[in-house]
């Protein structure tokens, strides 16, 4: 691996996981994960996949790993989850905005489940094209993301690729791919990450927006 962004795709790779879960239906059970602590901690995308007994995480070294669903949020569709082990390679999150409109970003996920084990997440280059704010929803009841969110000029918005990392080309977390959002009106996807800074306050129990469900609740249709 060569050129300008070795070393932010290489430092990105070593703070990723590849998420597994339950399925149901034609629901894949599968997404990617951000490493956001030194004891375990880890941020994916929210889904019935993870409604299951056996949600387990494979790290960049490729070892297994049993994990538990510690809280998620309805609004942003976020779940935390926890190994009980020590993850010394993992992503700081910023109690501000990272990048900019118009910066280059790098995407990486396990999109479409095309990694397995060792093998790395698959890469995109892309462009920050707006930060704004969203209320995107299935129906009255169901809510698919309700936020401030970045948008981005790359495509994410694949199964699999949920809960993987937008960076800078000097590495910095800018968020994390948030879940598939279809417009009916337009039959279009938009590609978007939710901040490293929503992320912060996720993990540190600080949002205001709504209240996290516990983990015995049940999910939106992911």
């Amino acid at each position: 691996l060569n050129g300008a962004f070795k070393k932010a795709i290489t430092a990105s790779q070593q703070r990723m996981v590849k998420v597994y879960g339950a399925t149901a239906g034609q629901v894949d059970g599968y997404a990617s994960g951000i490493v956001v602590s030194k004891d375990g901690l880890i941020i994916t995308m929210q889904g019935v996949y993870l409604d299951g007994q056996n949600t387990r995480v494979v790290l960049s070294d490729g070892t297994t790993h049993s994990a538990t669903v510690l809280k998620r949020h309805r609004q942003l569709q976020l779940a935390l989850l926890k190994i009980d082990l020590a993850t010394p390679n993992f992503f700081e999150l910023s109690d501000k905005p990272v990048g900019r409109k118009g910066d280059w970003v790098l995407t990486l996920s396990n999109a479409f489940k095309v990694a397995d084990g060792v093998e790395w997440m698959s890469v995109n280059l892309g462009v920050i094209s707006l930060r704004t704010q969203i209320d995107a929803r299935l129906n009255e009841r169901d809510v698919a993301y309700s936020g401030e969110l970045v948008l981005i000029d790359a495509i994410t918005s694949n199964p699999g690729a949920g809960g993987g990392a937008v960076v800078t080309v000097d590495g910095e977390l800018v968020g994390s791919i948030g879940r598939i959002i279809n417009s009916s009106e337009t039959n279009t996807r938009i590609n978007y990450a939710v901040p490293s800074s929503i992320l912060r306050q996720f993990v540190n129990g600080d949002l205001k927006l709504a209240q996290a469900t516990s983990p015995q609740s049940t999910g939106t249709p992911g």
